[in-house]
């Protein structure tokens, strides 16, 4: 091949090369467009079927609409508000949205409609009553019972309403009535006073609040102390147990299924025994029931206070019964042999007799039965070491009636080496004190 030639040949392929190239870059780019249009057009596509779901109407149709306007704007950012695509599925759009926000005030323009038609209506109401007999400007005329004086605070006996709940029974039956009465005419008062909208007004509503208060407080002790259950059936109420709460005296007032009588129990759930200086407080429990009982019966009918009513008088019934039925002869006796002795009981009761009468309780101690057969082992929780040991049982003491056993329990604290200290007092008293033949 001649010169001429080769360099007829080379320019030939450099032409043909560079078609290629410019073949490749069209199909690149028709690629690349084929692409962003099939991007573009998925995007509207999605966008169309939530306005179609919002078109369609139903329960989806408001999340749907919520969510086509948030794809059309992110369309509008993406191709901008000029695209014609993004332009069809705004106006769309906008007629949907036009709809619901017409919906809305309507709603709307009803509900102002029937509230004003209610408030003309409750004005021509108003209108037809009688004028109040209590004007504006009218305060009280009634006294001002003494526990008004006060707010209300919870149980506390520095608070007067609770202290005079609590010392009901010192008062006389005309001082209760007569309370009642003071309470009774300024709390009509005072709701006349409310209903009408004077200017005492607040004070009004506060004494109210107060009265109910006091309610409260005296109702307390009825339905506190008080385990009665109203049978429906048979219109009667089954009386079980009234607790009294008063001073450092607590006792409670249990029927009796044996003999059908009504006895002071103690912590060890049997018929008890309770001393003279012990029943000024059972009394006073009954001066109160008593007086609570007058206080809401004077209420009228009204089936709340009629019902602490009842239950204040059958707590009244029981406590008198108690009362009259208190003797030593309800005290029951157990067997020793209900209070065995354990194998420790030899080695230990010489020991422990005198470390009982150390305390006011077991003062009178004359015996120590040691219950338990081995050791109780107590441990420190993060070490696993043994700190102490303890052993169980009994003191038995003398009162008035006889002997009474006591729980108690005897430790002694680890000296390491598998030994251990001298023997101490370790718990005494409980609820289990049984009297003992």
């Amino acid at each position: 091949m001649s010169p001429g030639e080769m360099h007829l040949a080379g320019d030939m392929e450099k032409k043909k090369m560079k078609g290629i190239r410019l073949l490749l870059v069209a199909s690149a780019m028709f690629c690349l467009t084929h692409s962003v249009s099939a991007a573009s057009m998925m995007k509207v596509k999605m966008a169309e079927t939530y306005l179609k779901t919002a078109e369609a109407g139903g329960f989806t149709a408001k999340s749907a609409a919520k969510e086509a306007r948030q794809r059309v704007d992110a369309l509008k950012k993406e191709y901008g508000e000029d695209d014609p695509d993004v332009q069809a599925l705004e106006k769309r759009l906008l007629i949907i949205e036009g709809k619901e926000k017409a919906a809305q005030e309507e709603k709307r323009a009803k509900q102002q409609a029937e509230q004003k038609a209610e408030a003309e209506k409750k004005a021509d109401v108003k209108s037809l009553l009688p004028v109040p007999a209590v004007a504006a400007a009218v305060g009280f005329t009634t006294p001002k019972p003494w526990v008004l004086d006060t707010d209300y605070e919870g149980w506390n006996d520095k608070n007067p309403i609770e202290k005079y709940v609590k010392t009901l029974g010192q008062q006389k039956r005309e001082e209760v009535l007569e309370l009642d009465k003071q309470l009774r005419a300024r709390i009509k008062e005072a709701r006349a006073i409310v209903q009408a909208g004077g200017a005492n007004q607040a004070e009004a509503e506060k004494e109210i609040e107060r009265y109910e208060a006091f309610l409260g407080a005296v109702e307390n002790p009825v339905l506190i102390n008080c385990d009665i259950k109203i049978d429906a059936e048979k219109k009667r109420m089954d009386f079980y147990s009234v607790k009294i709460f008063f001073s450092n005296f607590s006792r409670e007032v249990r029927f009796n299924k044996n003999d059908g009588k009504c006895y002071f129990y103690g912590d060890n759930g049997e018929p008890e025994y309770i001393r003279e200086n012990e029943l000024p407080y059972a009394q006073e429990a009954l001066a109160c029931m008593k007086w609570i009982y007058v206080f809401h019966s004077n209420q009228g009918n009204d089936d709340h206070y009629m019902q602490i009513s009842s239950k204040a008088a059958v707590s009244c019934q029981k406590i008198e019964e108690a009362l009259k039925n208190n003797s030593p002869n309800v005290v029951i006796f157990h067997p020793m042999d209900q209070f065995p002795k354990g194998a420790l009981h030899d080695s230990l009761a010489k020991e422990a007799l005198p470390l009982a009468r150390t305390v006011p309780l077991l003062a009178n101690a004359e015996e120590v039965i040691i219950n338990s057969n081995d050791w109780e082992i107590f441990r420190n929780q993060l070490t696993g070491i043994i700190t102490r040991r303890v052993c169980r049982g009994w003191t038995v003491v003398t009162d008035d009636i006889g002997k009474r056993v006591i729980p108690t329990s005897w430790g002694q604290e680890n000296q390491g080496g598998n030994t251990y200290g001298k023997l101490y007092l370790n718990t005494y008293g409980g609820n289990a004190k049984f009297y003992v033949k």
